[in-house]
């Protein structure tokens, strides 16, 4: 169903969206975060382990390309 109506949300920026990646995983507590449970245990066969994500995350990045509004899940991807 696609949502017709509203306020479409601003994407956030690069660093916005690091910002909000570094605060999750600083605050994440595995016991009530279902996320990190998943993130941790969840897909050994890709070969990464948390401190690749980690590493990866914590370097400067930019965007492959322009985000797209996805108006399906009202989300940005």
């Amino acid at each position: 169903m696609v949502q017709e109506i509203g306020t479409k949300p601003p994407s956030l920026t690069e660093q916005q969206l690091k910002k909000l990646l570094l605060e999750a995983i600083d605050n994440a507590d595995d016991e009530d975060n279902p996320e990190t449970f998943h993130a941790l245990f969840d897909h050994p066969e890709r070969g990464l382990d948390t401190n690749d994500t980690i590493h990866g995350l914590e370097r400067t990045w930019k965007f492959e390309r322009p985000p797209i509004f996805n108006r399906d899940f009202w989300q940005w991807k």
